[in-house]
Parts: structure tokens; sequence; C-alpha cells
């Protein structure tokens, strides 16, 4: 059971740390009944399966294939920290679509340079960098609207 920290016999119980959002400092203390796995812990506090946790017991590293078998002791200190994860989100387009967009922002960046009073002819010629940008921006905005529309992004849940 999860119980408020300044509620509870410390003699007993086990402090756990949650640090619950990856990219976030937001931190919850929480003491929970010793003599429990880390596995069971980590349900308790509402940590979410299939997601990457990094747990710490008293500042050694517990491996999640250590989980179901490691029993904090009263008076330990356990961090639980969600990690971000990479990939496998399920958009299997992510990947080219990025690529897509890197190509058109090369294209865009090449026409920035190349353009220097080539577009725009000697009557433009003092405002041929200011063309070359108003090109390559038009030229990004195309290509990413292309890119999407070609490669649409999953829709979310």
């Amino acid at each position: 059971m999860t119980t408020p920290v300044d509620a509870l016999d410390r003699a007993h119980d086990l402090l756990v740390r949650q640090l619950p959002h990856p990219f976030s400092v937001e931190r919850r203390d929480k003491h929970v009944s010793a003599g429990e796995t880390v596995f069971e812990i980590m349900r308790q506090i509402g940590c979410k399966p299939g997601r990457a946790y990094l747990v710490m017991l008293n500042g050694e590293c517990v491996f999640p294939e250590q989980w179901k078998t490691v029993r904090p002791a009263p008076g330990d200190d356990l961090i639980v920290r969600a990690v971000p994860m990479g990939g496998n989100s399920g958009d299997s387009n992510k990947t080219l679509r990025t690529v897509l967009q890197v190509i058109v922002v090369v294209v865009a960046l090449i026409i920035i340079v190349y353009s220097g009073g080539t577009l725009t002819g000697p009557v433009f010629a003092a405002g041929a960098s200011t063309w070359g940008l108003v090109a390559a921006a038009a030229v990004t905005i195309v290509g990413d609207l292309r890119a999407v529309a070609l490669l649409p992004p999953r829709a979310a849940r």
C-alpha cells in the first residue's frame, strides 16, 4: 500500500523516490511497506507496463531481470526514474519522413548558396540573397507538406 511520506512508521517502510516523467524534475516521495519485490512496488506507485525505467536501490542499479526477485529492506532508498524510449512508436513512416525532410532542408540550403544573382538576373542583383531565401523558404514549406502528405504520421491514440 502506498501512503504519503509523513504518515508512516519509517522503521517498517521503504522510501521510494519516483521520477515519473523522463524530461521533468518532478519527484514524488512515497513510503511503501517493505518486503515486496521491486516489480510489485513499481506497480503500486503507478509505473506503466511497457515503459522504460531506471531503478536504483541504495545507489546501486537494479536491472529489469532482477525486479521480480529483489526485495528492498526497511529503511532502504529506492529510486524509480522513467527514461525516454526511442523508436517502436508504431509509426513505420517516421524514419523515411525524417529523411525526406532532411533532403528538403539540404535542397533549400543549396538554393540559398547558389542563388547569388542567378535566380533574379542582373536587375535584382542587389536583392539576390533575399530572393534566394524566399525560394528556399518556399521549397522548405512545400517540401515538408509533400513529405507529410506522402507519408502521414500515425494518428494519436
